[in-house]
């Protein structure tokens, strides 16, 4: 079984970013998967080893290893069935954690 993250990269200064967290956050919390959020500003590292150039940025992680990603708003429902389609094709070990 393979553990699933999901990673979000925004901005302070980003409406569009601070709109649609939310909406990960539940849709994560619905699936019972870590969500890990970044700031591009302040998580460098982060930001530079996923090579984030715009945001919001969505990437999902299984077993460390890319899934899906993303740089738009999307709505609630396609990400969760999004994310159930990535735990139906690779496994999943569901967790809830966030930074």
């Amino acid at each position: 079984m393979g553990k699933t993250e999901v990673l979000y990269f925004s901005a302070p200064w980003c409406a569009p970013c601070k709109a649609f967290l939310p909406e990960v956050e539940m849709a994560c919390k619905m699936q019972g998967i870590q969500l890990t959020v970044y700031n591009v500003h302040t998580d460098v590292e982060a930001t530079q080893l996923y090579n984030v150039n715009s945001v919001p940025t969505l990437i999902i992680c299984i077993d460390d290893e890319m899934r899906y990603r993303s740089s738009k708003v999307l709505p609630r429902q396609y990400l969760i069935d999004e994310l159930q389609r990535l735990e139906d094709e690779y496994g999943n070990h569901k967790t809830h954690e966030s930074k």
